[in-house]
């Protein structure tokens, strides 16, 4: 009977752990939050297809593309981002490759950004304009 309690404790544990981690339990898929840079985070919303980008942080990641195998942690939900929004009020750099072949439509990009970092835009075929910050010194 004690083996049966602990067990079913166990369980209870085990599922408590599972549901509390950065990924989509709903449907198995992965991760749908995390880090992007110290002191920024990233998360998509499925239902508005929108990656959000918040923080005080300066500086987002650089990836690197397919090659190397590290690409943007959202880059699972690239043909589905549609629109990135940007609550990052110190932010100065996009790193390499960021948004790689990402479906995105429409971004505004922070006012205080000065380096956007290489191909970080690279494949995004439906984004078909882009107003680039007047600070910006680094493409």
């Amino acid at each position: 009977m004690f083996a049966a309690i602990s067990t079913s404790v166990l369980c209870v544990l085990c599922t408590y752990a599972l549901l509390s981690e950065d990924s989509d339990v709903s449907s198995g898929g992965p991760a749908v939050s995390g880090t992007c840079g110290t002191d920024l985070t990233w998360r998509f919303d499925q239902g508005s297809e929108t990656l959000f980008i918040e923080g005080s942080g300066e500086t987002m990641y650089s990836y690197y593309v397919l090659d190397t195998g590290s690409t943007a942690p959202w880059y699972a939900y690239h043909d589905h981002i549609k629109k990135i929004v940007f609550h990052t009020p110190n932010l100065k750099t996009i790193g390499d490759c960021s948004f790689f072949e990402c479906n995105v439509q429409s971004m505004d990009l922070p006012d205080g950004l000065k380096v956007l970092g290489r191909s970080c835009f690279s494949g995004c075929q439906n984004l078909t304009s882009l107003v680039i910050p007047s600070g910006v010194t680094d493409i």
